[in-house]
């Protein structure tokens, strides 16, 4: 194969890279390669005099003499030498090695681009989201603040990391086409000729594709394209190719999400928002990124009425509890409604035993408020029995509707099958049940035990058509790992297990061609 079928790019052999094993500029110990782009590779390396794992990005050999190329790269580490906030990756060094080609030492990410987890989930809550898009603003503004526009904001260059125990800490990465705005004026240092189009083209704002002069504004416009996307799983712009898409953005009013997804609930407020940062003016936009965090904010408050009390959310005139309150919430729920019922029914016996009393003779004269106390015993069996069946029937339903969704969403068909994965996303408690166990492992990187599950759900009979892309798709992962590790024959095993007709076929058939090449070598 001499092209990739994914983006028709020539392919090259790879030999032993001569920089993995070396020490640069005596300092840091390069031991693997974490990737290569357009402009350069980057490494995995130790900072020999404090042990501190880094990233080491170099520009490709045959760019050096590439003025445009070089301009850029230096422009990413000026760029990122002016920023020092939390979630913007951190610059540590920068220079130029021996051969002429410049590094930049960067921030060693253990993280997982936010691109991945919208392929593998398709969308975020908007619980989940809103922590995460407050970050995004926070750095993004953080950096127009020192004069910096991102100009490429969009899902592979949003990282989420752990860091200590706050699992959802984002990272905004790559300034490789970023603008600098110079001092207090609004003279901007020019990488690019006049009226070249820079950024990617579902997230560019109108003026990046018209070529015009780009500001702060333009992030605001591609963040809030990427807001969209994370909150529908659907870009607001799609079209068949390059110039259709530009005519969209240039010219075409955003959808609203709800008419991209009517099954999602979303406030006009937030809707609001979104279409202001889309505006195809640029003056027509928010002024800087936290006059847009601030509209965002009105537009999440609208969904979650949050009492300044910290009381927690309160439900909205719209939309079910299911939609709008996490798992917890909704047990705390039901509980609540259940205690309601039952006073409710001790209420109503109650009020007929004091109505039964008030039918016995009363010689004595006294009022007949003065024997209340003593109604309980008068209560007969079978009004005790009425009581509690309808103080425990809210629970017993509650309870039966659960396991047969739970017995349900065990079964192969491909309404199951969506319907478990809607419960995953919309009652994470659920999962406690085992739903879609064998995903949640591939989700948490335990391959070998997904891969245990299916293969005996397979020998079964009883694996569905998304376990089966599942299964291959573990296999893949699996024999990837193997081959980092030179293991080419356990690849090759592991790859001849990936079965049916499709993408996942047709790529393991291509990389077991590819490690029998490498081990006949």
């Amino acid at each position: 194969m001499d092209v990739c079928p994914k983006d028709n790019v020539t392919l090259v052999t790879l030999g032993d890279d001569p920089l993995i094993g070396n020490t640069l500029q005596d300092r840091y110990k390069i031991e693997s390669v974490i990737g290569r782009g357009a402009m350069g590779a980057v490494y995995k390396a130790t900072q020999e005099i404090i042990g501190r794992e880094v990233a080491i990005k170099v520009l490709h050999t045959h760019l050096v003499d590439d003025n445009d190329a070089l301009k850029r790269f230096h422009q990413q580490a000026k760029a990122a030498s002016r920023l020092n906030h939390p979630h913007i990756i951190t610059l540590y060094d920068y220079g130029v090695m021996s051969g002429g080609q410049p590094y930049i030492v960067m921030d060693l990410l253990k993280g997982t681009a936010m691109s991945r987890i919208l392929e593998e989930r398709e969308y975020l809550p908007l619980e989940e989201a809103v922590p995460l898009i407050k970050q995004i603003c926070e750095a993004l503004g953080d950096a127009h603040k020192h004069g910096v526009v991102h100009r490429d904001v969009k899902p592979d260059n949003i990282v989420l990391e752990e860091q200590n125990d706050n699992k959802l800490w984002v990272k905004v990465v790559d300034f490789g086409i970023a603008k600098i705005v110079q001092g207090g004026d609004e003279t901007l240092v020019r990488i690019t000729r006049t009226g070249m189009v820079c950024g990617s083209p579902a997230y560019m704002s109108p003026e990046q594709f018209q070529g015009d002069e780009v500001d702060a504004r333009s992030d605001i416009y591609s963040l809030a394209v990427l807001i969209f996307e994370m909150l529908t799983g659907r870009l607001p712009f799609q079209a068949k190719d390059l110039v259709g898409l530009m005519s969209l953005h240039v010219s075409d009013k955003p959808p609203s999400m709800k008419k991209v997804r009517p099954d999602l609930d979303f406030p006009p407020e937030l809707e609001k928002a979104l279409e202001h940062a889309m505006n195809k003016n640029v003056e027509g936009r928010p002024a800087s990124m936290d006059d847009f965090w601030q509209e965002l904010e009105a537009g999440f408050a609208a969904r979650h009425k949050i009492s300044r009390s910290g009381a927690g959310p309160a439900l909205s005139s719209g939309g079910t509890p299911e939609q709008q309150l996490s798992g917890k919430d909704i047990q705390e729920l039901v509980s609540a409604k259940i205690s309601a019922k039952s006073k409710q029914v001790e209420d109503e016996i109650q009020k007929w035993a004091r109505a039964t009393v008030s039918q016995v003779d009363n010689p004595s004269g006294q009022a007949i408020t003065q024997r209340a106390p003593r109604t309980r015993a008068s209560i007969p069996w079978w009004a005790k029995a009425v009581g509690m069946a309808q103080s425990t029937m809210p629970f017993v339903f509650t309870l039966a509707l659960m396991c047969g969704l739970y017995w349900f969403t065990q079964g192969d068909s491909e309404l199951a099958s969506a319907l478990r994965d809607r419960l995953k996303t919309s009652l994470p408690f659920l999962s406690r049940l085992g739903l879609s166990e064998p995903a949640q492992l591939f989700s948490a990187g335990r391959l070998s035990e997904a891969v245990s599950l299916l293969e005996q759900k397979k020998a079964t009979g009883r694996l569905s058509q998304p376990e089966s892309d599942l299964l291959n798709k573990c296999y893949l992962h699996l024999s990837n790992e193997e081959a980092k590790k030179k293991n080419y024959k356990a690849a090759i095993a592991l790859l001849a297990h990936v079965s049916g007709k499709g993408v996942h076929s047709s790529k393991a058939k291509a990389l077991i061609k590819r490690y029998k090449r490498m081990l006949d070598k």
